[in-house]
């Protein structure tokens, strides 16, 4: 996360918000197109896919990794519309 640090200290000091999950959901929804808010969905996919568990953190750096390595090919992708796709595919896969 980048932005403001001592607002992100302050926000996380909340009850229920240390992990910063949300503040990661809320930084997305103000048109940072380079978070993405490591979920239950993100974690799903990640966790299905490599069959490893990860923090936060680390999901949050292998999102925006597999993001910058998929931009070869699909050069206007974001890290933001990743996470939108990968919710995207489990809703429809759990439909």
């Amino acid at each position: 996360m980048k932005g403001f640090p001592d607002f992100e200290t302050e926000i996380k000091t909340i009850p229920g918000q240390r992990s910063g999950i949300s503040l990661q959901y809320f930084y997305m929804l103000t048109g940072d197109e380079n978070t993405i808010k490591p979920d239950r969905m993100v974690v799903r996919f990640i966790e299905q896919a490599t069959h490893r568990g990860y923090n936060p953190q680390q999901m949050t750096r292998l999102v925006i990794a597999a993001c910058r390595i998929l931009q070869t090919d699909y050069p206007h992708l974001t890290p933001r519309t990743l996470d939108h796709l990968i919710w995207k595919h489990l809703t429809q896969e759990l439909s």
